[in-house]
């Protein structure tokens, strides 16, 4: 099949057979098409924009990633209890975080240069609501390097099906169709790595988001329709630094939280009275600039205060002091689906053959995630839904 330079393909009636399917293109839908890829199957990643383009490429701030030790893994474990609290499941979360440290090295091999201190060491920072510095970054973004890695592995060992939505799911006899623009695909084993509804929530509400236009909750309503059910209640991490000038329909530009740990402070337009202290745990953060703003007035995230050599690891953020000014106005943005579908701890989703992966799935991260944690669960995860996958359909 002939690819643009982008990984995008031309299609015209494909009919196709392949032992798994992944759709969703994203860090979670990669790590899934490499994992069962590399377990001997037979695979077709298919998304519905360009191949490379998902949401995923926006994760700013970096990787949540303790240390190879038992206090460290043990204290992720307790951080994520406090923060997280409701609904979450404190089995996956420790067989989560106890695969964390591993990451390091995979990335590493993978071609991922992680900032460094002088002495070579990797650079951990500190977030709100961690006992510990854990957060690993390149400058203030993660997606974007992190994608175009994962693309360029897909794109050689995968078949990629670019720009091609699917837009129906079916199952009989034990295997699955489903319906894309482009035609029919047959598989023995799916996994569905689209992400969450953080932008149709936001559309439903008239809130604020962080999330581009997406399709997602078409494809979570062909899921119902086979029989699947949405964690109760829904719900959602909001992102505190949403650019307000930066608007573009709900969709706004958001300053990395990895900034928060460096030393801006958060204050009220035109008074300088302190919002709130930074670095502090992102829902007492959005909590505190939701009452601010209920009186009417705006908040300030004062960029200005950092010293240039800490901005010059900071390119984004450099950028939004271009665009929109050294103290930029902010507010809470809708930014991650916390709920979702449950699964095993296989990913499995209980259908036979039918795996879920990313943040489309719920249970890990409860009420509220620990930052970094997004792109970590999406790898994980991921190469977990994969793996079981590829399992499935050789009869492992």
């Amino acid at each position: 099949m002939a690819m643009d330079s982008k990984g995008r393909g031309s299609y015209s009636g494909v009919i196709a057979s392949t032992d798994v399917v992944v759709v969703g293109g994203g860090i979670a839908g990669m790590s899934a098409a490499l994992e069962a890829s590399g377990k001997g199957a037979e695979v077709t990643l298919v998304t519905d924009r360009a191949t490379g383009r998902s949401n995923s490429i926006m994760a700013q701030g970096g990787i949540h990633l303790p240390r190879n030790d038992p206090e460290d893994i043990e204290a992720t474990i307790g951080d994520a209890i406090r923060v997280g609290g409701a609904d979450l499941d404190p089995e996956r979360l420790r067989r989560f975080v106890e695969e964390l440290p591993a990451l390091q090295t995979l990335l590493e091999e993978w071609g991922l240069t992680f900032d460094r201190d002088a002495s070579g060491a990797l650079t951990r920072r500190l977030a709100g609501g961690l006992s510990s510095p854990r957060i690993a970054t390149v400058g203030d973004q993660i997606g974007r390097p992190l994608m175009r890695l994962l693309k360029d592995r897909v794109l050689s060992t995968c078949e990629v099906l670019g720009s091609t939505p699917v837009v129906g799911i079916g199952l009989d006899s034990g295997s699955f169709s489903l319906d894309t623009e482009a035609g029919l695909i047959h598989a023995r084993a799916v996994v569905v790595a689209t992400g969450g509804v953080a932008y149709h929530q936001a559309l439903d509400t008239g809130t604020l988001t962080s999330n581009p236009p997406n399709e997602n909750a078409s494809l979570r309503a062909t899921l119902i329709a086979l029989g699947l059910e949405e964690m109760k209640p829904r719900r959602f991490q909001w992102h505190p630094f949403g650019v307000k000038a930066s608007r573009k329909g709900i969709t706004l530009s958001c300053v990395p939280e990895s900034v928060a740990a460096l030393g801006p402070r958060l204050v009220v337009a035109g008074n300088g009275a302190e919002v709130c202290r930074l670095p502090a745990p992102r829902m007492e953060v959005v909590d505190a600039m939701k009452r601010v703003a209920e009186g009417g007035a705006e908040i300030r995230l004062t960029l200005s205060e950092l010293e240039e050599t800490t901005l010059s690891g900071f390119p984004k953020v450099e950028r939004l002091m271009r665009d929109y000014g050294p103290d930029p106005v902010v507010v809470p943005v809708i930014h991650y689906e916390l709920s979702g579908f449950a699964t095993d701890l296989d990913q499995s989703s209980g259908i036979d053959g039918l795996y879920l992966a990313g943040e489309i799935v719920g249970g890990l991260h409860g009420r509220e995630r620990l930052m970094g944690a997004g792109v970590a669960d999406s790898l994980v995860h991921g190469r977990r839904a994969g793996s079981s996958a590829a399992m499935f359909v050789k009869g492992g």
